[in-house]
């Protein structure tokens, strides 16, 4: 009876063991499948955040870059070479000015010489001016002047008749 009683307690500890390793097994399955289930649906949460994002966006949001019409950079480097480099006397061979002469017509006229521009930078004033003295002292080809001053060959145009014209 003893053998038959620990026969059958064998029997209940097996099951018991069973039933155990198949609910610890099921648990694992559960948290898998629920791992899995978060993780897709934080997936989609982003997805849909992120079209939420770019669909709430309206032109009105939106950085605009304002863009240059201007198809080569500025070179201002010959003209800061003269004005901070040059000796009187290579100033006055290039502008046909004395420096302090310069000064006084920039300071005369500086007021007809700056432009309001909306899009770009403006020309400065003196760069405007020893673009006209330098027209009016050579004489050189608006295209070899507009080479110099880093400007549009147009621009040139225009300052030498606005500058030299009305203004002196």
């Amino acid at each position: 009876m003893a053998e038959g009683n620990l026969n059958e307690e064998r029997e209940k500890f097996g099951l018991f063991k069973t039933i155990l390793n198949a609910r610890r097994q099921r648990r694992r399955m559960q948290q898998s499948i629920l791992n899995t289930v978060i993780a897709r649906r934080g997936l989609i949460l982003k997805v849909f955040s992120f079209i939420l994002l770019l669909v709430s966006l309206d032109e009105s949001q939106q950085v605009t870059v304002l863009r240059s019409c201007r198809r080569f950079q500025r070179n201002l480097g010959w003209w800061n070479t003269v004005w901070n480099t040059y000796s009187e006397k290579r100033f006055k061979q290039n502008l046909r000015v004395s420096r302090g002469t310069f000064q006084f017509i920039l300071d005369q006229t500086r007021h007809d010489l700056e432009r309001d521009v909306v899009c770009e930078d403006p020309i400065p004033p003196d760069m405007r001016l020893a673009i006209c003295l330098y027209r009016l002292g050579r004489g050189d080809y608006y295209f070899t002047i507009a080479e110099m001053f880093g400007v549009g060959v147009s621009t040139v145009a225009a300052i030498t008749e606005d500058v030299c014209v009305r203004s002196l």
